[in-house]
């Protein structure tokens, strides 16, 4: 499913986001879902199949207790879904 730029509310909303000119076509809208769960909580098949469907998200499963290795996890995610434009987040 795309997107079409010359959509007036779809420009709209762009400009709410901070995009000041939809005139220049050198960049790209990307975007990204994750739900990140703690790796003991259990979804149901039909819960995943419909984020994966309905958000085009990933369920990804981490043990929170090792806030290390979840933030390197996150922030790879983060990096790769990005083109290295997101390097690093803070988990509060």
């Amino acid at each position: 499913m795309g997107v079409d730029i010359n959509d007036a509310s779809y420009r709209k909303w762009l400009l709410g986001q901070g995009v000041e000119s939809l005139e220049d076509e050198s960049f790209t809208i990307k975007i990204a879902n994750a739900i990140w769960l703690d790796k003991d909580f259990k979804c149901k098949q039909e819960y995943i199949d419909e984020i994966t469907r309905r958000f085009k998200s990933s369920l990804i499963n981490v043990n929170f207790t090792d806030t290390i290795g979840t933030k390197n996890l996150l922030n790879k995610w983060a990096s790769d879904s990005t083109s290295g434009k997101i390097k690093e987040k803070q988990l509060v």
